[in-house]
């Protein structure tokens, strides 16, 4: 078990358990402001040691989950407001009359 292989293989695991919780840093810092997002959390976990009597050899790291983290008071006051998209939706008119704009311009120049 103390071969280059299984140091690799444990190494190799750890590798991929990182991206794995990478990808969930990423995805965090991508969603920071879009409403009603809470962030997630990766869970890593040990993966169960070898025992070749009398040493312990680890194999390494796996990512278990994924959890998302809420904060129940924000939660509570949110759930007071009116909603975030029936507010956002408002903000979302001017683009579609923009888009009109556009058209009329197009239409215009040609």
């Amino acid at each position: 078990m103390s071969s280059l292989n299984a140091s690799l293989a444990s190494a190799l695991s750890g590798l991929i358990a990182e991206q794995g919780a990478l990808a969930v840093t990423t995805n965090n810092v991508a969603n920071v402001n879009t409403p009603g997002y809470s962030r997630e959390e990766p869970v890593l976990t040990e993966s169960n040691p070898v025992v070749v009597d009398p040493l312990t050899f680890g194999t390494g790291v796996t990512l278990q989950s994924v959890e998302s983290i809420t904060d129940p008071i924000l939660e509570s006051k949110s759930s007071s407001r009116p909603s975030l998209r029936a507010s956002s939706a408002r903000w979302l008119r001017p683009a579609a009359g923009a888009g009109q704009l556009h058209q009329q311009y197009q239409r215009y120049r040609d």
